[in-house]
C-alpha cells in the first residue's frame, strides 16, 4: 500500500504540475488564433455574397436595360454614339495579338464613355472618384502582400489580384481576396510577433511604387488628350498599371541599399529579432499610412465639394445607381455597372476594416468595443473618405501588433 504521507506528497506534486485554468486561458490568448475561430466562416460567407451580388449587378442586370446591346453596337460599328459629326472611332489594334486586343477593345468600349470630357459629366466624375479612392487600398494590399506572415499564401500574389480586379471587377475580386484573408489569418502562427513585419526595403519603397505605378497613370487618364486614339491608348495602359506596382516595388527595393545604406546600428537591430522594441519598419509603414491617408482625405473633400457646388452634378447622380429596368443610354448603363462595382467593393472593405478590429479584440490584443469601432469606421468613411479610413484602421492595427510584439517578448524574457 505504501506510506500514506508519501502518497499525499505525490498527489500534491501531480496537482501542482497541472496548468491552472487561468494560465491555460492566458497561454491560449498569447497564441492568438490557436483557439477556434468560427467567425471566419461568417465573414467569408458575407464576402462571397457581396461578390455574387456584384457579379449580378455588373454582368447580368445590365442585360435587362440594354447595355450589352449598346456595347455590341459600338464594337460592331467601331464608333461611339456621342459625336453629332459622325461618331468617335473605337481603336481596334493595340499589340497585334487578337486575344489581347479584343480584351482592350471591349474595355475601351466601356471606359471611353466615362472618360471623354462633356459626354457624361456625372459618369466621368464618378469614375474619377472610384479610381482615386483605390490608391489607399492598393497601398494596404501591397503591405499585406509583403508581410512575412502572408509569404507564400494567396495574399502574396498581389499582381494576380490586381490584374483580376481590373479585368473582372473590383467588387467581385476584392471580396474573394478578403475570403482568402479569412483563412490565411486563421493559421495558428499568423499572429506570431515576428511574422507581422514587412521587410524595410519594401516598406520604404511602397509609397513610391504605388505613386508611380498607379497614381500617376490615373492622373494622366483624366487629362485632356488631343484625339480619341491617344485617350484609348492611355486607358489601355492604365488597365495594366496596377499590375506594375508589385514588380516596381521589388525593383525599387533592390536599390534600397544604395539609396539608404544600412548602418552598423541598423544591422545590429535587425539581428535582434526577439528584441522587445517595436519593429524598425514601423516608421516607414506609419509614413505610408499617413501620406496616403492625407491624400485620401483631401481627395474625398475635393470630390464632395465639387459635387455639391457643380450645377451639372448631384450626390444621387454621381453616387447612387438607378435600379429601374427601363432602357438606358450607353453612359447610364456603364454608370450603373461601375456604381455596383464601387458600392460592393466599399461595403466589403468596410467589413474588412471592422474584421481587423474584431480579430485583435478576439485574440486579446485590444479592449476596443467592436460595435463602437464599427460605428466610428462608418462615420469616418463618410467624413474623411473610405481610403483615409482604411489607412487609419491599418495604422492602428500596425501599432497594436507592434505593441503585442513588445509584450510577448517581455513575457519570453
Amino acid at each position: 500500500m505504501g506510506d500514506p504521507s508519501s502518497r499525499f506528497i505525490a498527489a500534491q506534486s501531480k496537482k501542482s504540475s497541472l496548468p491552472s485554468h487561468e494560465s491555460t486561458q492566458h497561454a491560449a490568448k498569447d497564441q492568438g488564433l490557436r483557439t477556434s475561430n468560427p467567425s471566419k466562416w461568417y465573414f467569408a460567407t458575407g464576402y462571397l455574397l457581396i461578390a455574387v451580388f456584384c457579379y449580378w449587378g455588373m454582368w447580368i442586370k445590365p442585360a435587362q436595360y440594354g447595355l450589352f446591346k449598346h456595347l455590341d453596337t459600338v464594337l460592331t460599328t467601331g464608333e461611339f454614339p456621342y459625336d453629332s459629326a459622325g461618331g468617335v472611332p473605337l481603336k481596334r489594334n493595340y499589340i497585334g495579338v487578337k486575344a489581347v486586343d479584343d480584351i482592350f477593345v471591349f474595355l475601351s468600349a466601356v471606359y471611353t464613355s466615362a472618360l471623354v470630357k462633356d459626354w457624361e459629366p456625372s459618369l466621368r466624375f464618378m469614375l474619377l472618384y472610384f479610381l482615386g479612392i483605390l490608391i489607399q487600398p492598393f497601398a494596404v494590399w501591397m503591405v499585406e502582400g509583403f508581410r512575412r506572415s502572408n509569404r507564400r499564401t494567396l495574399l502574396s500574389f498581389v499582381t494576380v489580384w490586381f490584374g483580376a480586379l481590373q479585368f473582372i471587377g473590383t467588387g467581385i475580386i476584392i471580396p474573394l481576396y478578403y475570403v482568402a484573408y479569412c483563412f490565411v489569418s486563421d493559421r495558428k502562427n499568423y499572429w506570431v510577433p515576428l511574422h507581422r513585419e514587412v521587410p524595410v526595403k519594401y516598406s520604404d519603397t511602397l509609397i513610391w511604387a504605388v505613386t508611380v505605378g498607379y497614381t500617376v497613370p490615373t492622373m494622366v487618364l483624366f487629362m485632356d488628350h488631343p484625339d480619341p486614339f491617344t485617350l484609348q491608348n492611355i486607358e489601355s495602359f492604365w488597365q495594366i498599371s496596377p499590375c506594375l506596382v508589385p514588380p516596381l516595388c521589388s525593383l525599387l527595393a533592390s536599390f534600397h541599399g544604395f539609396i539608404k545604406p544600412t548602418t552598423a546600428e541598423d544591422s545590429k537591430q535587425e539581428q535582434k529579432q526577439k528584441s522587445p522594441k517595436p519593429s524598425q519598419n514601423m516608421n516607414s509603414l506609419k509614413h505610408l499610412y499617413l501620406v496616403t491617408g492625407v491624400m485620401g482625405v483631401l481627395f474625398h473633400w475635393y470630390c464632395i465639394t465639387k459635387v455639391v457646388f457643380d450645377p451639372e452634378l448631384t450626390l444621387s447622380s454621381v453616387f447612387w445607381p438607378d435600379f429601374t429596368t427601363q432602357d438606358k443610354t450607353l453612359g447610364e448603363g456603364v454608370k450603373f455597372m461601375l456604381l455596383i462595382d464601387v458600392w460592393t467593393f466599399e461595403v466589403a472593405t468596410y467589413i474588412w476594416s471592422c474584421q481587423a478590429v474584431w480579430e485583435l479584440k478576439r485574440i486579446g490584443h485590444t479592449d476596443a468595443d467592436a460595435t463602437r469601432a464599427a460605428a466610428l469606421i462608418a462615420l469616418a468613411t463618410v467624413v474623411v473618405g473610405p481610403g483615409a479610413t482604411l489607412c487609419a484602421v491599418w495604422s492602428w492595427r500596425e501599432e497594436k501588433l507592434a505593441t503585442t510584439k513588445s509584450a510577448a517578448a517581455h513575457r519570453e524574457l
